[in-house]
């Protein structure tokens, strides 16, 4: 199933999604780039999970920020995001300690900016950084 699609333009233009594995009914999240005039598929190996989102920047179109959902043995829900290029993840953020915490990932005047623990960041030098932080700014109601 694929979940996302999003490019800059037709050279950098990806989708991402999941395929279950029939035979141990886990999620296998996969990547797919518009080659060509069709989808080529990207190889990942050792992960499992659901790709939600996709985003590119504009300054680096070639590296992708993905958010993944998966559960844990305990049959928790979390969500991780990484930097994914040249065939290379790097966890940017993982919500295992704190499953209530959902992130998410958009992008503002063509960079890719990152919402989680109600802070807002945005690509610097490749990583994310704080942009503001909104902590004391919201209340819980219960």
């Amino acid at each position: 199933m694929t979940n996302d699609i999003y490019g800059i333009d037709l050279n950098h233009l990806y989708a991402v999604g999941n395929a279950e594995d029939d035979s141990t009914g886990h999620f296998n999240p996969f990547i797919m780039q518009f080659v060509a005039d069709q989808w080529a598929l990207k190889e990942i190996a050792n992960m499992n999970g659901i790709f939600v989102n996709v985003k590119v920047s504009k300054a680096d179109p070639n590296t992708l920020y993905l958010l993944l959902y998966d559960e844990n043995d305990t049959g928790n829900h979390y969500y991780r995001i990484f930097k994914y290029s040249n065939n290379n993840f790097i966890e940017l953020h993982n919500t295992e300690l704190n499953i209530h915490d959902i992130p998410w990932i958009t992008t503002l005047n063509g960079e890719v900016a990152f919402g989680w623990d109600r802070k807002v960041y945005y690509l610097f030098n490749g990583q994310p950084k704080l942009f503001h932080d909104f902590s004391s700014t919201i209340k819980l109601y219960s």
